[in-house]
């Protein structure tokens, strides 16, 4: 829930607080099939990696599509989804101490904004305004 809907076209943004409350519902479903997610720590660690791996998945999928694409600043857009989704990154790796993926997350998060923006912002969803 850090990349929501990371494969479909129409990507857009859940309200502050959502995917967090996703996250720790699905947590308190699968703890007693794995409990070594009971440990804060194993549990970040392996949240984290996963975000980083779909992540990088997407931007490897969506940015050679993209090279040709023309900005469209306040839509929500593929470069948007990718922007907010590495901004995330950036985010959660700070959070877990990650200081250089925190870094470098940061960093493509601008330069895709210094790509195809300026001020890409990822549109909430209607159902929840």
């Amino acid at each position: 829930m850090r990349v929501p809907f990371a494969f479909w076209e129409g990507a857009l943004a859940l309200p502050a607080g959502m995917s967090e409350a996703m996250i720790a519902g699905w947590r308190a479903e699968v703890v007693s099939v794995w409990p070594r997610l009971a440990d804060e720590s194993v549990f970040a660690e392996a949240l984290l990696d996963c975000q980083l791996l779909c992540v990088w998945q997407q931007t490897h999928r969506e940015l050679p599509g993209l090279a040709g694409s023309a900005p469209v600043p306040g839509t929500s857009s593929r470069p948007a989804a990718l922007r907010s989704w590495w901004l995330e990154l950036s985010r959660q790796a700070a959070i877990f101490g990650a200081d250089d993926l925190a870094d470098h997350a940061g960093a493509v998060a601008s330069g895709l904004d210094d790509r195809f923006g300026p001020g890409l912002e990822l549109a909430p969803y209607p159902a929840f305004a």
